[in-house]
């Protein structure tokens, strides 16, 4: 179970130092779905479809129950956890000795995964820049994933145009944006607010699809079955990408930002932080070659001979102890990099 580490909680441990303590790098300390998958089946959620990969994506909001019922979605799948930390490189923390060292080792773990988003983002948006041939040389590549990350990408500032309400038994209705804004709002005022807390902002939308894909709750239908798939694995938690970030791309810089949000004035309203992507062109192949832009994208986080560029150090040398991180950016000029 996740334990939050509040100012009361610590001050118990203080009085009880025999106390062992189990903690998990969660975002949000309430997510234990491998416990509890069926927690948040009344929660209200959006996720991005692909159920035509020739179409434009649907986006569809509802209860957990219902888009699990009617897409077949495992339960676990969604609210996500964003990257998780090798726990064979920074295990869960114990209390054992003073608070000192556990406050160590959750700053060990928040800087990790911090870097591990930064190096998951700069793969994501180099794999745009694969070609055609390139991406049908290398098995690891799905050619499907790439193309809808990058529609996404290209398409982040434009709203999706059909929005579902998805019902019970396998029915949805379609609505306008306006209509969902009323039907939101009645609904908050009929069932207790908590369940819509981890639904993205109204004003977050200008770039939900993006924000959907960066949190892994956008799925294509896989023709050879007609599963649903997701597009790509969680970078970020659900709960990061309501409460934290606002996504925005730039075409011209090759490096992100992130700034405050300021809100004079009035109540503040998450999120609090605009998080801007560099997406600039591909440069040519004088610049970076294909090989360059596959082996970053292809490279597995973990060390092994024949992986150039890992992000865990070799668990048999001294990084591996004194954890210190190998490549969490790419080692070629003019590819994405990118901060959170």
């Amino acid at each position: 179970m996740t334990r939050a580490f509040t100012s009361d909680f610590l001050q118990y441990l203080k009085s009880n130092p025999q106390t062992k303590v189990g903690w998990e790098p969660q975002i949000d300390d309430s997510i234990d779905l491998k416990e509890n998958p069926d927690k948040y089946n009344q929660h209200y959620f959006q996720i991005l479809i692909f159920d035509d990969l020739e179409n434009s994506p649907k986006l569809l909001f509802g209860t957990k129950e219902n888009i699990q019922d009617q897409y077949d979605i495992k339960s676990s799948s969604f609210p996500t956890p964003g990257v998780c930390v090798d726990q064979e490189f920074l295990p869960s923390v114990v209390l054992e000795d003073s608070l000192i060292e556990t406050g160590k080792r959750i700053a060990q773990l928040s800087t990790v995964r911090f870097l591990l988003q930064c190096r998951k983002l700069s793969q994501m948006m180099t794999c745009t820049w694969l070609d055609e041939h390139t991406i049908k040389q290398n098995r690891k590549i799905n050619k499907t994933k790439v193309k809808l990350i990058r529609q996404i990408f290209d398409n982040y500032n434009l709203l999706p145009e059909e929005i579902y309400w998805v019902k019970e038994n396998k029915e949805k209705s379609q609505l306008t944006y306006h209509d969902l804004d009323k039907k939101i709002s009645k609904l908050k005022k009929e069932t207790d607010e908590k369940f819509f807390d981890l639904l993205i902002k109204r004003e977050s939308r200008i770039s939900i699809a993006l924000a959907l894909l960066l949190c892994g709750q956008a799925y294509y239908k896989d023709e050879n079955n007609g599963n649903f798939k997701r597009i790509h694995e969680p970078i970020f938690s659900t709960y990061e990408m309501v409460w934290e970030y606002a996504i925005d791309i730039s075409w011209d810089t090759f490096y992100a930002t992130r700034i405050d949000l300021s809100q004079a004035g009035e109540r503040p309203k998450p999120p609090y932080t605009k998080v801007t992507l560099g997406y600039p062109p591909r440069p040519s192949e004088f610049s970076v070659t294909q090989e360059h832009i596959k082996t970053w994208v292809t490279a597995p986080e973990k060390f092994d001979d024949s992986n150039q560029y890992p992000f865990y150090p070799d668990p048999e040398t001294t990084d591996w102890n004194n954890k210190q991180l190998q490549f969490v950016v790419p080692p070629y000029p003019y590819l994405p990099l990118s901060c959170t």
